[in-house]
């Protein structure tokens, strides 16, 4: 073989492992970009889903924390000594409501848009710290 020759085959050679590592490599990024993509799409899907359960299931965030505050209306009118033998029902009904809130405050709902008028949070008896809306 001439010298040419040899010098071109010498290239041939070095160039194939970089070449096919370059392929590999690309083949690589295409893949974790195509996991991306589905993770990004996973995600999307999830986000819309919690979004429609907080502001559609059983009519929504905003009818629970209503008809909580309902049910402690109920309670403080209808056995008001409850919470002076059982204090922690207070702590448990207040702990809820500012959870719901919360999620609704997050999830950026609004009261208005969801078409329910949500009472005020009730006077507790023996409550040292009212609860603000």
């Amino acid at each position: 073989m001439d010298e040419v020759t040899v010098k071109v085959l010498t290239i041939i050679i070095i160039s194939i492992p970089l070449i096919a590592a370059f392929i590999c490599e690309r083949i690589s990024q295409i893949r974790m970009s195509k996991r991306q993509k589905d993770t990004l799409e996973d995600l999307q899907q999830k986000l819309s889903k919690l979004e429609k359960l907080i502001s559609q299931n059983e009519r929504g965030v905003y009818k629970r924390i209503d008809e909580n505050r309902q049910l402690l209306e109920l309670l403080i009118r209808e056995t008001p000594d409850l919470f002076k033998t059982h204090g922690w029902i207070r702590g448990w009904f207040k702990s809820l409501d500012k959870y719901l809130l919360a999620l609704s405050h997050e999830a950026k709902l609004s009261e208005y848009e969801s078409g329910i008028r949500v009472r005020p949070y009730p006077n507790v008896p023996g409550d040292p710290t009212p609860h603000k809306d």
